[in-house]
């Protein structure tokens, strides 16, 4: 008894680790949509991203996968540039049915592009990103970031270090490659960025074939596996 009074009088001068740990939400996933809004991306392919993620969420395969998915998924949505061009648009959401991901679509639909200066940090958005998972109000079974982009990493913190970073801690980081611009962008992002258990890369021609892919990137990621067909030509 007197050993549960002192762990007792203990957490009550640690409240922040305290509600950290009762009020930490399990779910199946915590997943962050890092989306590239760099300067190499036009008007017309930002708004191919913006559109191609809002229909993925309404999709029935995404929202009968977040349905099965147990406990739900927790969703933040981070659009970044270069170095000091990193926002989290959408803060921490659980969607859980297709109301969840109405309200999420909805969001989406809605953001602005954030103000660019040319440079594609990677490193950066991965650090973003990555911090994105503290205290957040929920425990995934898996934590995983989404990187969506047309090009290299060429400012900013060393890619490397920030994918060591996160891999470190359990992160697992897939990619979505669009390879208008670099055809081995695809190798890139297997070498140098993808990384943690069951982690990928997808790869497309060009952004008009980013709803198709980021709607089956979002099946994969959230954990049912079958219902994933291939992307035509990959």
């Amino acid at each position: 008894m007197r050993r549960l009074l002192r762990t007792l009088s203990l957490l009550a001068f640690l409240p922040g680790a305290a509600m950290a740990a009762v009020e930490s939400r399990p779910v199946a996933v915590e997943l962050v949509l890092a989306v590239d809004v760099s300067s190499s991306i036009d008007r017309d392919e930002y708004l191919l991203q913006i559109r191609g993620l809002v229909r993925a969420l309404r999709s029935p395969d995404v929202i009968r996968a977040v349905e099965m998915a147990h406990g739900g998924v927790a969703i933040s949505v981070m659009l970044w540039a270069g170095e000091k061009e990193q926002q989290q648009r959408i803060p921490w959401m659980l969607a859980r049915e297709a109301a969840d991901l109405e309200e999420l679509a909805a969001r989406v639909a809605g953001l602005n592009r954030i103000r660019i200066w040319g440079v594609t940090a990677i490193g950066e958005a991965l650090s973003k990103a990555h911090r994105l998972f503290g205290n957040n109000g929920f425990q995934g079974a898996r934590r995983v970031i989404d990187v969506s982009g047309d090009g290299r990493s060429n400012g900013g913190r060393p890619l490397h270090l920030a994918r060591t970073t996160a891999l470190a801690d359990g992160v697992v980081i897939n990619g979505l490659a669009v390879v208008n611009d670099d055809p081995d962008l695809e190798t890139y992002y297997r070498e140098e960025l993808i990384g943690g258990p069951g982690a990928f890369v997808m790869a497309i021609a060009d952004f008009n074939d980013f709803e198709q892919a980021i709607r089956k990137k979002l099946i994969r990621e959230i954990g049912v596996v079958g219902m994933v067909e291939a992307v035509p030509g990959r």
